[in-house]
C-alpha cells in the first residue's frame, strides 16, 4: 500500500492494521471504517 499523497511505500494492509492495532487501535484519537484510518470527532 502507498500513501495516497505522496506515493510512499507503507507497508501490505496487514502490516499496517497489526500496527494501527498495537498502537491502540480504536482506543485512541483514531478509528479504523471502511478501510481508512481516519481521527475521530
Amino acid at each position: 500500500m502507498n500513501c495516497a499523497t505522496c506515493g510512499t511505500y507503507l507497508g501490505t494492509w496487514a502490516e499496517l492494521e497489526s500496527d494501527f492495532i498495537a498502537q491502540g487501535g480504536e482506543n485512541g484519537v483514531f478509528e479504523m471504517r471502511e478501510g481508512q484510518i481516519i481521527r475521530k470527532d
